[in-house]
């Protein structure tokens, strides 16, 4: 398992989006949550297997109705397959 953590951030709106590629028998999993400031982490995506030999992209838009007054953080996580080549 390999976690990015985003810089702590405070932006009221705004676009999250990032770009996985997923492709083999093996392949893992890709989580995405959200922390707040009560260190709260929330869940916002999950996408488990292969996903096609192509590009995709998961995309968020950012706003303070979601999530009031707080400061956010994305963790993006990685977890492997069960396979070598995963």
């Amino acid at each position: 398992t390999m976690r990015i953590l985003s810089p702590p951030f405070s932006e009221s709106t705004g676009l999250f989006s990032v770009w996985y590629h997923m492709f083999g028998v093996d392949t893992g999993s890709l989580n995405i949550y959200v922390r707040t400031d009560n260190r709260s982490t929330i869940p916002i995506f999950h996408v488990q297997g292969d996903q096609g030999d192509v590009w995709q992209e998961f995309s968020m838009n950012i706003n303070n109705s979601f999530f009031p007054n707080r400061f956010k953080q994305f963790i993006i996580e990685g977890v492997v397959g069960d396979g070598y080549l995963s």
